[in-house]
């Protein structure tokens, strides 16, 4: 996919693509999905409970960014999915806030996505 396409530093859409087979309408449900699965998640991942049950959110929130071809979101939620399995927190409060810009950067190129038609 070339740089020139919405989001392509954030998402691969030619992942998606082929995942949709080019079906538009869902791709756009799948986006749907992925962002209220990200708004349900990420205060989990952040949340002062128990270590496994934020490492398993991290775990399904990197399943669903590769369903949309989220790539950052995707490698950011496997590395928190790591660190908060290991019990290890020198790292969790980065991660967390690399995950909010990719997060961050991934709606606003799924809304550039969605403006192009």
């Amino acid at each position: 996919m070339g740089q020139d396409q919405p989001g392509s530093e954030v998402l691969d859409l030619a992942l998606l693509a082929r995942q949709t087979l080019g079906d538009r309408e869902l791709e756009a449900d799948l986006f749907e999905l992925f962002e209220l699965q990200a708004l349900r998640l990420r205060p989990v991942i952040a949340g002062a409970g128990d270590a496994q049950e934020r490492s398993r959110a991290a775990h399904t929130l990197k399943g669903g960014a590769a369903a949309v071809g989220a790539t950052a979101v995707m490698r950011i939620a496997g590395e928190l999915e790591a660190k908060l399995g290991q019990g290890s927190s020198s790292e969790v409060a980065d991660l967390l806030a690399a995950l909010d810009r990719a997060l961050e950067e991934t709606c606003r190129a799924i809304a550039s996505w969605r403006r192009a038609g």
